[in-house]
C-alpha cells in the first residue's frame, strides 16, 4: 500500500512540475474560443480564407492565401528601409518572442523558428495590407487587388479574436521599415484608415475620431482591441455620473419610443456615443452587412474575456437589441439614416441582434446606457406623451378612424353653437313673456310651453345616433334645468 501511495505522489509531483505557471500568470489578451461558444455558429469564429497568428497556423483549408502573404513580405522588404534585410527582422522578432507568446491564453506549441517565421510573414502581410488602403503612403507594387467578396471575407478574418498577432510587433516592424521613409505617417494613421474606410466602409465612425481614440490609448493589444478602442465614447466610466445606482434600466423599442414622440437622429460621433437630448435619441450611423455577425461576436467574446467589468461594445449591442424588436423598428432607423442595411431585409437585422445577445453575459451594475434608458423611459411616461400614444393608437391608427374623430369634433362644435344660440333666443323670449304684464296668465303659459317644445325639438335633432344618448341630449337636459325655474 505504501509503495502505491508513493507512486501516486510521484506522478502528481511530475504533473505539477510540468505546469508552466509563468504562462498562466501572464496577462493574456488573445483568447481561444471555447467549444460550447464555437458550436453555436462555427463560421463566425473560424477564419474563412486566411490564418493570422499561431492558432490556425498550418490549417490545410487556409493555405491558399499563403502565397499572397509571401508576396506581401517580398514587397515589404523591397520598399522598406534598405538598411534592414530579412536577417535583421528575424533577429528583432527573436528578441520579442517571449513577450509575443505571453499574449496568447493557450500555450503555443510551435518551435522558436516556426513561431518567428509565422510572425514575420503574418505581420508584414498585415502591415503592407494596411498601407495599401492608406492614402498617406505611396507604394509601387500591389500584389493582388482581389474581388469584392474575397476582400470582404479577408476583412472579417482579420477581425476574429483567434486570428491575431500582437499589435506592438506590427507597430515595431512598421517603424523599422517605413518610419524614416514616411516620418509624418505613423502606424496609427495607417491602421485607422483601414479600420474606418476598409473594415467599415467609412460608415462606423469618421477617421479623425478613430485617430483621436487610438492616439489616446495607453496600449493597443491587437486589431480586435483596436476596433473596440476606435468606438469608445467621449465620456468613459469614471467621468459619467450614474444616476441609477440600484438597477439598470433598458429602453423601449424604437416603435414604442416613436409613438410617444421620441425623434431619431443619425450622428457622426464615436460609435458608442448615444445620447438623448431634447426629445431626440442621437445614434451614430453604422453599417450592417454580411460579415457583421462574425465581427460583433468577436468583439463581444474579447470584451467578456478581457474587459468584463468595463464593457462598452457589449452594452452597446444590448442597448440596440432592446431598441430593435421588429422589422418596423429597423425601418425607422434606416429611414433616419442610423442603420445602413446591406442585408436582404429588416427581418434579418432583427434576427441578428436577437441571436448575438444570447452570447452576452451582461454586467448589470455597470451598464453604460442605463442613464440614457432612464431618460427615455421618463420621457415616455410623462402624462402628455402617454395621452399622445393613446390618441395615435385608438383614434389615429387608420384613415377612417381619423375621419370619425374629425366628424365627431365638428358635430360637437356645431351642436354647442346651436344650443348656445337657441338658449339666447329662448331666454330673450321668456324674458319678454314674463315682463309683459298685460298678457293673461293662460296665454303666457301657452307661450312658455311652445318654447319648451322647441327646445325638445332641438335636443332630438341634435342626436348623433337614434336610440342612443348623445351630446345633443346633454345640452337639451341642461336647457330644461335652466328654463324650468322660470315658469
Amino acid at each position: 500500500m505504501e509503495h502505491q501511495i508513493n507512486g501516486m505522489a510521484t506522478s502528481i509531483r511530475n504533473k505539477l512540475g510540468s505546469l508552466d505557471v509563468s504562462h498562466r500568470l501572464s496577462h493574456h489578451c488573445i483568447y481561444k474560443v471555447p467549444e460550447h461558444i464555437r458550436k453555436e455558429k462555427e463560421e463566425c469564429y473560424r477564419p474563412s480564407i486566411i490564418s493570422i497568428g499561431p492558432i490556425y497556423y498550418g490549417d490545410p483549408s487556409l493555405q491558399a492565401m499563403q502565397e499572397l502573404k509571401l508576396m506581401h513580405l517580398k514587397c515589404f522588404l523591397q520598399q522598406g528601409n534598405n538598411a534592414y534585410n530579412i536577417e535583421h527582422y528575424i533577429n528583432v522578432i527573436h528578441g520579442w518572442e517571449e513577450e509575443a507568446r505571453s499574449y496568447y491564453a493557450e500555450k503555443i506549441s510551435l518551435s522558436s523558428n516556426e513561431f518567428i517565421e509565422m510572425i514575420l510573414v503574418d505581420a508584414t502581410f498585415l502591415i503592407y495590407l494596411f498601407m495599401l488602403s492608406s492614402s498617406h503612403v505611396f507604394l509601387e507594387k500591389q500584389p493582388v487587388e482581389g474581388n469584392v467578396q474575397m476582400l470582404l471575407y479577408l476583412e472579417k478574418d482579420l477581425c476574429l479574436e483567434e486570428n491575431q498577432v500582437p499589435f506592438f510587433i506590427l507597430k515595431g516592424l512598421y517603424d523599422l521599415a517605413f518610419g524614416k521613409i514616411y516620418p509624418f505617417t505613423s502606424f496609427i494613421d495607417v491602421t485607422s484608415v483601414f479600420i474606418s474606410y476598409g473594415c467599415f466602409r467609412g460608415r462606423m465612425t469618421p477617421n479623425t475620431t478613430i485617430c483621436d481614440n487610438i492616439l489616446g490609448a495607453s496600449k493597443i493589444n491587437h486589431i480586435v482591441d483596436l476596433l473596440r478602442i476606435a468606438g469608445l465614447p467621449s465620456n468613459l466610466r469614471g467621468h459619467v455620473l450614474n444616476k441609477n445606482q440600484d438597477y439598470p434600466q433598458f429602453p423601449l423599442s424604437v416603435t414604442e419610443l416613436s409613438a410617444v414622440g421620441v425623434k431619431f437622429m443619425a450622428t457622426k460621433c464615436k460609435i458608442f456615443d448615444i445620447r438623448f437630448v431634447d426629445g431626440a435619441l442621437e445614434i451614430p450611423t453604422f453599417t450592417i452587412r454580411e460579415t457583421a455577425e462574425a465581427v460583433f461576436r468577436s468583439i463581444i467574446f474579447y470584451e467578456q474575456c478581457h474587459y468584463f467589468h468595463d464593457s462598452y461594445f457589449i452594452d452597446y449591442i444590448y442597448f440596440l437589441h432592446k431598441l430593435i424588436k421588429t422589422p418596423g423598428d429597423v425601418q425607422i432607423l434606416v429611414k433616419n439614416g442610423i442603420i445602413d442595411n446591406w442585408l436582404g431585409s429588416e427581418e434579418e437585422v432583427v434576427n441578428l441582434f436577437h441571436v448575438i445577445v444570447k452570447q452576452i453575459v451582461l454586467y448589470l451594475p455597470n451598464f453604460y446606457y442605463s442613464d440614457v434608458s432612464r431618460d427615455l423611459n421618463a420621457f415616455a411616461n410623462t402624462s402628455w406623451n402617454r395621452w399622445k400614444t393613446v390618441l395615435r393608437k385608438d383614434y389615429f391608427n387608420h384613415p377612417w378612424s381619423c375621419i370619425s374623430v374629425i366628424y365627431a369634433v365638428v358635430l360637437l362644435i356645431l351642436t354647442l353653437l346651436q344650443t348656445i344660440c337657441s338658449s339666447f333666443t329662448c331666454d330673450s323670449l321668456l324674458q319678454e313673456i314674463f315682463n309683459d304684464r298685460s298678457c293673461p296668465i293662460s296665454l303666457r303659459n301657452e307661450k312658455v310651453m311652445a318654447i319648451l317644445r322647441k327646445i325638445v325639438e332641438i335636443g332630438i335633432s341634435s342626436r348623433v345616433r337614434p336610440g342612443r344618448f348623445s351630446l345633443g341630449d346633454a345640452f337639451f337636459s341642461q336647457a330644461i334645468l335652466i328654463f324650468t325655474p322660470g315658469f
